[in-house]
């Protein structure tokens, strides 16, 4: 048997309240306050006034429902489903979705501070259009919306993504101002990241979304090898103006094989390099690699345009990676971002650098663990590339899975005095 508590008035300060099914009728009140928390093990009712201010949370293991008067100045953490009919004012406040089941979130226009997806399968927004003020992340699972329905990020907030995640956005996901930003964006169970970055503009509102395998073919311009069929991501300026941005995308290894359509060049030297087009079958142009971390078929890789997209007047731009010849470079080096040391192929068993034209001294790279400890160290750039590092600690014992932080100097032989020191995050998967 189930126990339903109904609330007629109650403030809450500093306290915690816990009910199977709650409901507070019209005329009854509960305000949450001080770090009180609400827990509901079933399904939560409000037809009267239900506020949850400052640091206080409410945990909603079942289905909410709203025909009232709902102010979260605080944290809302769903399991269930949502949904209101009555006037509920977030924009102040966090939405936190978790569980293991698909969610609906049903609401009139909602204005929220904050989103958070860290949760196994898709929570829909439904209804009227979503604006976030502060924050939208990404942690675990899919967010997407309903026919009619906008998610839009508004100029103020930023989008975060779990490294090493597979939460995304399934459809267009809208963003507002000049910001440099990430888009976690998928299609049909595929997604990969774009970003944008150091855009230039008057109050730009961008659709971002992800196009895989389209039934057009891509063209190459006559200076790529091949542009890849696999993805290409749609940048749609949809109201004011948007001069240029720097672009940085995801890839992976079957973007740079099986081309369509491929040029006959002769080459020696050869890099993936961010292209964009006016058209998804249009001809592509490069737009060169500025930053790659090119990893192997653990993971994806990450590549960053050297030169910056062009917009101008409103409408679409796409993006993709490509192939292209690479006139006898000075140097190159490549940090991945990921290693598995129980994976089958024994190239991703060890971290190890990629490189050609690296100067063997002042080289070092050293690698950290979240607690700032050092596990792995070496000033030989042939043992990092040749070797690297297994996944042991320098007392030999397995470190766990998890994000671990590089720090490598290096320098090209063609000019050993000019020190370079890079910095990021890898993961190891065991």
């Amino acid at each position: 048997m189930r126990i339903r508590l109904t609330i007629l008035s109650l403030v809450l300060s500093g306290l915690n309240l816990s009910a199977q099914e709650l409901y507070i009728p019209p005329g009854a009140e509960l305000i949450a306050t001080a770090g009180a928390g609400i827990t509901a093990t079933g399904e939560v009712l409000n037809s009267g006034r239900l506020e949850v201010k400052g640091d206080a949370e409410m945990v909603a293991f079942g289905d909410v429902t709203n025909d009232g008067f709902f102010i979260n100045d605080g944290e809302i953490l769903l399991f269930g489903d949502w949904t209101s009919t009555g006037t509920f004012n977030t924009s102040l406040g966090k939405m936190t979705f978790l569980g293991a089941n698909d969610q609906t979130i049903t609401n009139n226009y909602l204005l929220i501070n904050s989103i958070e997806v860290n949760k196994i399968g898709t929570v829909t927004l439904s209804g009227d259009s979503t604006k976030v003020t502060e924050s939208l992340n990404f942690r675990d699972g899919i967010l997407t919306t309903s026919l009619g329905t906008n998610l839009i990020v508004d100029r103020t907030a930023s989008i975060t993504h779990t490294f090493g995640s597979g939460s995304y956005f399934e459809g267009e996901l809208i963003a507002r101002g000049t910001r440099n930003r990430i888009f976690p964006v998928g299609s049909g169970g595929f997604y990969g990241t774009i970003e944008l970055i150091d855009l230039k503009g008057i109050n730009p509102e961008v659709g971002v979304s992800l196009i895989h395998q389209s039934v057009t073919s891509p063209l190459p311009n006559t200076d790529l090898v091949g542009v890849s069929p696999e993805n290409a991501w749609r940048v749609d300026l949809r109201n004011g103006s948007l001069d240029s941005a720097l672009i940085q995308i995801d890839f992976i290894a079957e973007d740079l094989e099986n081309f369509e359509i491929e040029n006959d060049i002769r080459r020696r030297y050869e890099s993936p390099v961010v292209v964009i087009s006016d058209s998804i079958g249009g001809i592509y142009y490069s737009l060169g690699v500025d930053y790659l971390a090119n990893t192997d078929s653990v993971t994806e890789g990450t590549i960053s345009s050297s030169r910056y997209a062009r917009f101008g007047s409103p409408g679409a731009k796409y993006f993709a990676v490509a192939l292209a010849p690479q006139i006898n470079p000075a140097g190159q080096i490549y940090f991945p971002n990921v290693f598995a040391p129980s994976a089958s192929d024994p190239t991703n068993k060890r971290y190890r650098v990629f490189g050609e034209k690296i100067a063997e001294s002042p080289f070092k790279l050293e690698i950290y663990n979240r607690f700032s400890t050092l596990v792995y160290s070496t000033n030989s750039f042939e043992e990092a590339t040749t070797q690297g590092w297994d996944g042991r600690n320098l007392q030999g014992k397995e470190e766990y899975t998890g994000v671990y932080f590089i720090v490598a100097k290096y320098a090209y032989q063609s000019n050993p005095e000019d020190v370079k020191l890079f910095k990021a995050p890898i993961l190891l998967k065991r």
